[in-house]
C-alpha cells in the first residue's frame, strides 16, 4: 500500500523521550493518539510505551510482599451460580483490590458458608 514512513510520520515524532515523556500525562496528545488510532504508532513505540504505562502501575499498587500481609479479598459464591456470584462480588471490587489476592469461599445449598 504505501512504506510505513508515509503512514506513521517521521522518524523524529516517535523518539522514545518524546513521545514516552508525554505518555506519562494522563490526558496528553500522545495517550490521545494511542486511543483513537493505535496504528499510526509504530508497533515498536507502542510496546516501549505499554512497557512504561506498566512500570508507572507497579509503581503506584501495593508490593508484593505487602500483599501477603494484607488480608485477602473475600468473595463468597454458590456452587450452581459461581458465575454470576463470582462476577457480582469481583464488580464491588476496586482496581487496587483486583490486584490483591482473592480467596474463594463457597456457600452450600442451604446458604450456609
Amino acid at each position: 500500500f504505501c512504506p510505513p514512513e508515509m503512514f506513521h510520520g517521521p522518524a523524529s515524532l516517535w523518539s522514545q523521550d518524546s513521545f514516552a515523556m508525554q505518555m506519562r500525562l494522563d490526558d496528553s496528545k500522545a495517550r490521545q493518539v494511542l486511543r483513537m488510532a493505535p496504528s499510526l504508532v509504530p508497533f515498536h513505540v507502542r510496546v516501549e510505551c505499554f512497557r512504561e504505562l506498566i512500570r508507572l502501575d507497579r509503581e503506584t499498587v501495593v508490593s508484593a510482599r505487602d500483599n501477603f500481609i494484607q488480608p485477602p479479598n473475600v468473595l463468597t459464591v454458590q456452587r450452581g451460580q459461581l458465575l454470576q456470584d463470582g462476577l457480582a462480588g469481583m464488580s464491588e471490587l476496586s482496581s487496587v483490590d483486583l490486584r490483591r489476592r482473592v480467596r474463594v469461599q463457597f456457600r452450600n445449598a442451604l446458604g450456609v458458608a
